[in-house]
């Protein structure tokens, strides 16, 4: 049992790229400098999620603090639509 608790253990490193948290089993060569491997394989020039190109996500606002998920989807800039389609009653039958 407390191999396979052990086994579910990861740590957490930040990339130093995009700045986002990544869950990994084994540790990294270079843990001061670690970069996720989206990033890594990102050719561009900056790269897509550095903060050289505005996407390094920033603190919450004092007033956006505390907004329930509907406030929120309310505000988005994007909005989501999806389709349903529904299967007559029985589904697909096998034969």
């Amino acid at each position: 049992m407390k191999k396979f608790h052990k086994s579910l253990k990861f740590q957490i490193y930040h990339c130093c790229v995009c700045h986002e948290a990544w869950p990994l089993k084994t540790r990294p060569k270079n843990t001061v400098s670690y970069t996720c491997s989206r990033c890594l394989r990102d050719k561009s020039v900056p790269k897509k999620f550095s903060i050289d190109n505005s996407m390094t996500p920033s603190p919450v606002p004092k007033e956006l603090q505390g907004l329930t998920k509907f406030d929120k989807m309310l505000i988005a800039k994007i909005f989501a639509v999806m389709h349903k389609y529904t299967k007559p009653r029985g589904g697909q039958r096998a034969y």
